[in-house]
């Protein structure tokens, strides 16, 4: 798990915790993490911890939180191949080895191999603010901004799309008119898609404007219901083991499939 605030409460560089399932954390070292901001973490085939800074490095952990590697994406000659810069803030793996690491700045997504070989880097149409995979050999990505989902191939083709309507289903205020922007996303093993809604301009430090919803979509961007309401600040989505957890500005929760 990363605490990104830390940096912006001015208290040092962004941490990383890794947590068991019984809820005993370890702190990865701020030495092998580095200067940089930390914006996201994914899990490789390989079970290694893949995090993104800001800069055009990949860092890999062991799951006991000491350091393997970098992997440095080099900006290609072709201009179809571009490297993610200072932007970069998203990153997903799938089951084949794939690592995809979003760019914001460009909109574009890069995708690696396990060794961390550029196989290709394509020009999305959204910004990937948020990304993951499911098990059709997608990637699906989430544009805050433009309150927009799409999920593409591993060339950035474009399957299906969520547009921004969709969040104003059962998400906010309806007098003030406001439309829910997504925020977050995963995938789970039967490829449905849990997106956090949240309303625009709340204050995630604001502990009374609980209004942030979690949906689910089907596997081809159907909504399918309303999972939970009135969650405060979640910003991160994984399914893991049947569970879906959630976290947000203070804890993480979790749902058991009887829940959801």
């Amino acid at each position: 798990m990363i605490d990104r605030r830390n940096r912006s409460r001015g208290r040092g560089p962004s941490r990383l915790y890794l947590f068991d399932q019984a809820g005993s954390g370890t702190r990865v070292s701020d030495a092998k993490l580095g200067d940089g901001v930390l914006q996201d973490l994914a899990i490789t085939r390989r079970q290694e911890i893949a995090v993104v800074d800001q800069s055009t490095d990949v860092k890999l952990f062991k799951e006991d939180g000491s350091f393997l590697r970098s992997m440095h994406i080099s900006r290609a000659n072709e201009a179809s191949l571009l490297q993610p810069g200072p932007e970069s803030c998203s990153i997903a793996t799938d089951s084949d080895g794939l690592i995809f690491v979003g760019d914001l700045d460009e909109k574009t997504v890069s995708v690696l191999t396990e060794d961390g070989n550029l196989k290709n880097c394509f020009q999305s149409d959204i910004a990937p603010f948020f990304m993951t995979t499911n098990g059709r050999q997608q990637l699906v990505i989430c544009d805050s901004e433009e309150k927009k989902v799409n999920a593409v191939d591993q060339k950035g083709n474009v399957i299906f799309s969520i547009d921004s309507f969709t969040f104003d289903q059962c998400t906010v205020d309806q007098e003030d008119g406001l439309v829910g922007t997504p925020k977050g996303l995963t995938c789970d093993d039967k490829d449905n898609i849990y997106i956090v809604v949240g309303k625009p301009g709340t204050d995630p430090g604001d502990t009374l404007k609980n209004t942030n919803h979690i949906h689910e979509h089907s596997y081809c961007g159907r909504f399918r219901r309303c999972v939970t309401k009135d969650r405060y600040s979640p910003l991160g989505l994984s399914w893991h083991n049947g569970s879906l957890y959630i976290a947000n500005t203070h804890n993480v929760l979790k749902f058991s499939p009887v829940c959801l």
